[in-house]
């Protein structure tokens, strides 16, 4: 009961925070941007190894600064994770209403990406508030009644395979026109 009030005490003070944003959200071609944003939940193995062939592929591409996000919903994050590449974001991170500490998040907000990709795969507080406050000219995200209206470009995919879903991301980034 107690999770239930602090989660929609926080889904109401991040809609506040989303409204007052000014974003200029700009339609770049994959070829067209520099930075990057990932953010994933860190459920399995498969999953990370997914989010890493995402990385090698937008670095082919020429994104040269690629920041990757991982929620991690235990206090301590799995082994297999590389700090070198996956910023964790742990439990004990995490304020009463599911946002992240201060500490944690400036860091990251202080920063504006040309593209953000969402791969995570259920409503979290914590991955919600980056995916909604991060500065990024592209938004990209799975195509759900909660996310219309922060991302730009929305993936309607059938199913939950998330290798298609990374796939569609690379296509239709590439189809935008280029400026």
């Amino acid at each position: 009961m107690m999770e239930f009030f602090a989660n929609t005490i926080g889904r109401w003070l991040l809609g506040r925070k989303w409204m007052r944003l000014e974003r200029n959200s700009v339609a770049l071609n994959l070829s067209a941007m520099n930075s990057a944003v990932v953010i994933f939940d860190i459920g399995t193995e498969s999953d990370y190894q997914l989010v890493i062939e995402l990385v090698k592929v937008l670095k082919l591409e020429g994104v040269n600064a690629i920041l990757v996000l991982g929620y991690c919903e235990e206090k301590v994050s799995p082994t297999y994770l590389d700090a070198s590449i996956v910023r964790v974001l742990t439990k004990s991170e995490i304020r009463f209403m599911g946002f992240p500490t201060e500490e944690y998040s400036k860091r990251i907000l202080n920063d504006s990406f040309d593209l953000l990709i969402d791969f995570t795969d259920k409503y979290k507080m914590p991955t919600e508030y980056f995916l909604t406050l991060i500065d990024a000219k592209t938004k990209v995200g799975r195509d759900n009644s909660v996310h219309q209206k922060i991302f730009d470009l929305l993936i309607n995919q059938k199913g939950s395979d998330k290798k298609e879903y990374l796939k569609s991301v690379i296509h239709f980034l590439k189809m935008i026109n280029k400026g």
